[in-house]
């Protein structure tokens, strides 16, 4: 199952992000979540994501990720005068590795999240987020290892990680969506070369199962409150 936020968890782990507003790092956490969140970017790519990026992306209004920085995917066989060539450890046939640029809408909620990361980022030239060596982009295992204490502060899955968000933005747009292909939809949207990959989100995702599991029950016993509701998430995690 592709894990995903619901409504419920997003608030909480917000709501506890905004009690320590009065840390900066706290403040930049809340931004690339949301920003995570609105845009449905990898964290690897977000993370090698510039100050100037950021800039661009503003000033033109759409999310612009070249395809040297984005994920690889193997395509076609790589030939050599129409014949294929072969790994020479595996005698397997190499293939070519796809990389497609990504260029998409930049929503008012993602542009508000991107001026607050440019507000907290003091460097003119580097890195949209600095990790703790200055000049320094933050890593992606540091994006997890931070999504991963504020999970639990706020009573969150263990597991939850940057990924989520991208999920999460997956089924938002198969929710809301009103196109003839909503398949092709999420491709465009999260930059995928092909509606296959989008096509995981057939099957209903942690969030929907959740929901509808507490619409069934709270016909019966009577809607859970939202603390136990989190609580009993976290101990099936």
């Amino acid at each position: 199952m592709n894990n995903d936020f619901t409504q419920a968890e997003l608030k909480q782990l917000f709501k506890t992000l905004k009690a320590h507003r009065a840390d900066e790092l706290a403040q930049r956490d809340l931004a690339v979540y949301e920003f995570l969140l609105e845009t449905g970017l990898r964290i690897s790519e977000f993370a090698a994501s510039t100050r100037q990026d950021a800039e661009r992306w503003l000033a033109d209004g759409r999310l612009y990720i070249a395809a040297e920085k984005r994920k690889g995917v193997k395509g076609k066989i790589l030939k050599e005068a129409g014949v294929a060539v072969l790994d020479p450890l595996t005698q397997k046939a190499l293939r070519v590795t796809e990389r497609n640029a990504h260029c998409y809408i930049l929503n008012n909620a993602a542009a508000a999240a991107l001026r607050q990361l440019l507000a907290l980022n003091r460097i003119v030239d580097g890195p949209l987020v600095v990790g703790r060596k200055e000049g320094m982009a933050l890593s992606v295992r540091s994006y997890q290892a931070r999504l991963a204490e504020w999970a639990a502060k706020a009573g969150l899955p263990a597991d939850a990680s940057p990924h989520w968000f991208r999920h999460t933005k997956a089924r938002n747009i198969m929710r809301e969506t009103v196109a003839k292909d909503p398949y092709a939809q999420v491709a465009y949207a999260l930059g995928q070369s092909s509606t296959a990959s989008a096509r995981i989100y057939a099957t209903p995702g942690r969030s929907e199962l959740e929901e509808e599991a507490q619409r069934l029950e709270g016909l019966r016993s009577g809607r859970q409150p939202k603390r136990e509701y989190l609580k009993a998430v976290q101990k099936c995690a």
